[in-house]
């Protein structure tokens, strides 16, 4: 425990000292902002642009503007954040594969799990303080303005969205236990996401995958309820749990 301590407490100054804190602080707080000053401010730009929306058929009438619209475009919005974690993050394991660090940690008598472990752990600790950072902001601006109570089953939408992130790092995790190049984490972990994305509604399987968290629209609106998410938040614990038992298995085999 002590050595995971000690390993996990060198992530935290890394990121640090990488400004990995103030970029995903600024990042998370301006996408919280961005959701309800934009459906604020909306009014003002169908009154500008009222007439050019007419002429190609948009009834900008009938637009509703309420606290349902800020969580839809907050949860569009996070998709950026989630990117760009993803560009950061992609780097986990390849600087260290480089610069043979990993040699000297693991010569100290740091078990290789206790790395992986504690990677996981670091980057689940930025994307939980920097998405509920979001979501909190976004909540408060959407309180001041309109009435969040509308909204369905809220807080259960966000914690599939905050969820399907965390799936997306033990995925980060894994990859980057396999490949030693920046791009090659980077290009596999939007091409898986992408693919399922680009597959499942052919193949009529989104109910199952973990993508389907981040589709909440149908949650918000009341239209679908929480059981409906029951097949693919398994799927994603299930899967989580396997990409990191495989990261261990591999790191553990693995000649550095």
């Amino acid at each position: 425990m002590t050595s995971f301590l000690a390993f996990f407490k060198k992530e935290l100054m890394a990121g640090y000292r990488n400004g990995q804190f103030i970029l995903f602080g600024i990042l998370f707080a301006l996408l919280g902002v961005i959701s309800p000053v934009t459906v604020r401010l909306m009014p003002w730009l169908i009154d500008k642009l009222g007439d050019i929306a007419a002429e190609n058929g948009v009834d900008v009438a009938h637009i509703t503007l309420n606290a349902a619209t800020v969580w839809t475009h907050f949860f569009s919005n996070i998709w950026l954040g989630l990117f760009v974690f993803i560009f950061v993050f992609s780097g986990l394991f390849t600087k260290e594969y480089h610069t043979h660090t990993l040699i000297l940690i693991f010569t100290h008598g740091i078990a290789r799990f206790k790395v992986i472990l504690a990677k996981f752990a670091w980057m689940a600790l930025i994307w939980t303080v920097s998405y509920w950072l979001a979501a909190a902001v976004t909540y408060t601006g959407s309180a001041y303005y309109w009435d969040n109570s509308i909204v369905h089953h809220l807080f259960f939408a966000n914690v599939l969205w905050w969820l399907f992130g965390i799936w997306i790092i033990s995925l980060i995790v894994l990859i980057s236990t396999i490949s030693h190049s920046y791009i090659g984490v980077l290009l596999s972990a939007l091409g898986i996401l992408f693919g399922i994305s680009a597959v499942s509604p052919w193949l009529d399987i989104a109910s199952y995958l973990p993508t389907q968290l981040a589709s909440s629209g149908a949650l918000l609106s009341g239209t679908q309820g929480i059981s409906s998410y029951s097949y693919s938040l398994i799927s994603t614990l299930i899967s989580g749990l396997l990409f990191l038992s495989l990261s261990i298995l591999i790191m553990n085999r693995k000649e550095i």
